[in-house]
């Protein structure tokens, strides 16, 4: 390789890595929370995990297999079967997030919170977002049936919130609810909320799910929420209350 032309592909390289680490993300690539009749435990994908993608673009891929102890005797809560996800940055900001868990000895709730995504402010004549969320128990083969219950105020599963963390920012969407299943099946949700005004300036976008499963059952699930400037949109504006999407069942 020629000596300029290395040299122009490090610079490239370098202003790509430096575009895409951590896409204006804090805190944690992602969380997960699990606790059961055997305590409460914690695992964390940190940001040093974040992979570039693209211009932008931050990828996650983790947890194959960790287990989740509670930090004070090592018992075992629950394990994490996968957790990946990506932090887009750019002309459409979001946040992508897929789990596969499995509860422990006993029923075990199980809260997942994303990073903060910091982005551009987008002015309140033009901040729109939209979400769809989606999540599963699955039986673990003993045949009793499976449920998954909701677990964030007012009855819902997932929140997604603007300008701040789930402790500090606003409610965008609140979505899923409960349900159950007998035998060897699944129970679970799944919903969209379309393109909708803010109605306000926004910088920062993250979200949350929060459940409880049965003992031994696998819990899945995967979420996309988009935050983006779209000149016109002024349809709906969130003004003065939360937006709740539709249940599908």
């Amino acid at each position: 390789m020629k000596p300029a032309f290395a040299a122009a592909t490090a610079a490239a390289m370098t202003a790509f890595l430096a575009a895409t680490a951590d896409a204006g993300i804090s805190n944690h690539l992602v969380k997960v929370e699990a606790t059961n009749a055997s305590g409460t435990g914690e695992f964390v994908i940190d940001l040093s995990a974040g992979i570039p993608a693209a211009p932008g673009v931050t990828a996650f891929a983790g947890g194959f297999g960790a287990q989740i102890l509670d930090t004070n005797t090592s018992a075992l809560v629950a394990t994490i079967t996968s957790l990946t996800g990506t932090y887009a940055e750019g002309d459409s900001n979001a946040i992508n997030i897929t789990f596969a868990l499995i509860a422990g000895a006993s029923d075990t709730t199980f809260t997942i919170t994303s990073g903060l995504l910091d982005f551009a402010t987008i002015d309140a004549s033009n901040a729109a977002a939209r979400t769809s969320a989606s999540y599963a128990s699955t039986d673990s083969g003993s045949g009793d049936g499976a449920f998954i219950t909701a677990g964030l105020p007012g009855g819902f599963g997932y929140e997604a919130y603007l300008n701040g963390t789930p402790s500090t920012g606003t409610v965008f969407a609140q979505l899923l609810g409960d349900d159950s299943v007998a035998g060897l099946n699944s129970a679970g949700d799944d919903e969209n909320f379309p393109e909708t005004a803010t109605g306000f300036s926004v910088s920062s976008a993250s979200l949350t799910y929060s459940f409880t499963v049965g003992a031994g059952d696998q819990a899945s699930g995967t979420t996309t929420y988009v935050i983006v400037p779209a000149p016109g949109v002024a349809g709906v504006l969130l003004a003065g209350g939360v937006l709740t999407g539709r249940r599908r069942r």
